[in-house]
């Protein structure tokens, strides 16, 4: 574990998780241009998020500490970007709703890996859980785009509101499916 530490892959998710901090520094103390700061850092850390992976498994540097540590760093970053898009009041209204949605599936899922865990469970990823990521991500980017270019707002909140009710649409059927994975696991584990 002690070598795993500065590999490449892992650096990458280390410097997503500090960007997570300085992106809501940009958001906390306003200046001219910390929206633009914040949606280059959010760029950086969803590139990161691809690239280590990526790295990880071309070159075979997998490793116990980045797969615990990449999906918290995941749903951290996007827990925490949420959260300041309704705390500046970009995201107002019903679209709260399907924000508390994908909010409180990343935080379902993170409980269930980590009881899951103890179990020698891994949750593998699910296609459509793919999507949804992607899906989050082209929606950040819209908010980002309506938070830094008012003027724009018009042509983009509604494009940005059906695409977030997608997102959490996807949400709570990637969310049964997990559901439903793990069920069948503990049922099977159950009868041993």
């Amino acid at each position: 574990m002690k070598k795993d530490i500065l590999l490449i892959p892992n650096v990458l998710t280390y410097t997503r998780i500090i960007s997570i901090l300085f992106i809501t520094i940009c958001f906390i103390n306003p200046t001219e241009n910390s929206k633009l700061i914040a949606f280059f850092l959010f760029t950086y850390a969803s590139i990161t998020d691809f690239l280590d992976g990526y790295i990880a498994r071309k070159f075979s540097l997998e490793s116990l500490l980045g797969k615990i540590l990449d999906p918290i760093a995941d749903k951290l970053l996007i827990i925490m970007v949420f959260i300041l898009f309704i705390s500046d009041q970009t995201i107002t209204g019903y679209s709260i709703y399907a924000v508390l949605i994908i909010i409180a599936r990343e935080i379902i899922i993170m409980a269930m890996r980590e009881f899951l865990s103890h179990y020698n469970f891994e949750i593998t990823v699910i296609h459509l859980s793919k999507w949804k990521t992607a899906l989050q991500m082209i929606v950040i980017v819209g908010f980002f785009t309506q938070s830094i270019f008012p003027e724009l707002i018009k042509n983009i909140i509604y494009i940005n509101q059906i695409i977030l009710w997608i997102t959490a649409t996807l949400t709570i059927i990637t969310l049964y499916q997990y559901i439903n994975k793990s069920i069948i696991f503990i049922t099977k584990e159950l009868k041993t």
